[in-house]
């Protein structure tokens, strides 16, 4: 077993790297500003493979993870929060940010962050490219009905972008001015595009799942409100259900919990505090407001919270609700049982 004999803090920019490596004893060894092309040679060349690099969770992570996961002992992905609040309190020689990520890897204080692997985030991509695609649509489906305001035009349809709908619009748009007629023309065909768009980009992402994953994909789907998007998403965006060791540290991770203050004796419940994942996030939310609608022990639970809590925290709750939920099934590799959400789920 190898055992690590130098550390690399890397504070990674944009387009360059400043690297920091200690030895055991904390002893600078090496301080060096490059462009990030540069860092994988300058390693291979001058730092053992008995290393431990880190590197925050920032933008641009994957790309140097990758170039430096196979020619160092390990790399480590941090939460930038996280470091700072640990290094303020345990580390004194913070000149430089580099510096502080090698010395708290040196000290063992790091806040290791899950670092997903590469076709886990080529999944990521696909699932929030069909999730900015979709993001795209509703602006311009709020553009078409904004036009339709102004004029004051009310289209006999439940859906206006269903076929009934697009029909009724076209008629109403002959006795339009020519540039409204020409925005909702284009509005209409780009639309389209779009829908098409991010069917084929689920396609895509479904074709990327292992074996493994489909079986997952499948079981999520017995859900109330999981249908294949948002299982989609929950498997990309979760990865592994066993980095979390509860279904409390699941629930914290979606950011789907209240924030908590204790101030004298009593503890005050805040706005959820919004960690992790916006995708998951929505997933799960979303996945709730069709939840209360198909399942009765869910719209229970919904129409309890009701009796404290506006509308958009009782769907926010049930959100949480659900993500508890989720998170048995995939670790008991259990389907759906409406009767176990009537009682509370026992935790094993």
């Amino acid at each position: 077993m190898l055992v690590t004999q130098y550390y690399i803090g890397i504070d990674l920019h944009k387009r360059t790297s400043f690297l920091t490596v200690l030895d055991k004893e904390g002893n600078i060894l090496a301080e060096k500003n490059m462009y990030n092309e540069k860092v994988r040679p300058w390693v291979k060349e001058n730092v053992p493979y008995e290393s431990l690099g880190v590197i925050e969770a920032t933008g641009n992570w994957s790309y140097l993870y990758d170039e430096l996961e196979n020619i160092i002992q390990e790399v480590v992905l941090v939460h930038p929060k996280k470091v700072k609040a640990i290094a303020s309190a345990a580390v004194k020689t913070d000149r430089i940010d580099a510096g502080v990520l090698a010395t708290l890897a040196r000290l063992n204080y790091l806040p290791r962050a899950y670092a997903a692997p590469k076709e886990l985030r080529n999944l990521r991509k696909v699932t929030r490219y069909r999730n900015l695609l979709v993001e795209v649509k509703t602006k311009l489906k709020n553009g078409v009905h904004a036009i339709l305001m102004q004029h004051n035009l009310h289209i006999p349809a439940a859906d206006l972008f269903s076929p009934k709908g697009k029909g009724l619009l076209k008629k109403e748009m002959a006795n339009l001015e020519a540039t409204d007629q020409f925005i909702l023309h284009h509005s209409l065909g780009q639309i389209k595009e779009l829908e098409e768009r991010t069917r084929l980009a689920h396609e895509f992402g479904v074709g990327l799942l292992t074996e493994e994953q489909k079986e997952l994909f499948r079981l999520l789907q017995t859900a109330p409100g999981i249908g294949p998007i948002h299982a989609l998403t929950i498997l990309a965006e979760v990865g592994t259900i066993d980095r979390f060791p509860s279904d409390k540290a699941f629930t914290n991770w979606t950011g789907l919990v209240p924030r908590v203050r204790n101030s004298g004796g009593k503890q005050h419940h805040g706005h959820i505090s919004k960690q992790g994942s916006r995708y998951i996030r929505a997933a799960f939310t979303r996945a709730a407001s069709s939840a209360r609608l198909s399942s009765p022990a869910l719209k229970k639970k919904y129409n309890q919270h009701l009796e404290h809590m506006s509308k958009v925290q009782a769907t926010v709750a049930l959100g949480r609700k659900l993500a508890t939920i989720i998170y048995f099934m995939w670790k008991r590799h259990e389907p759906y049982d409406e009767d176990k959400v009537r009682v509370p789920l026992r935790k094993s």
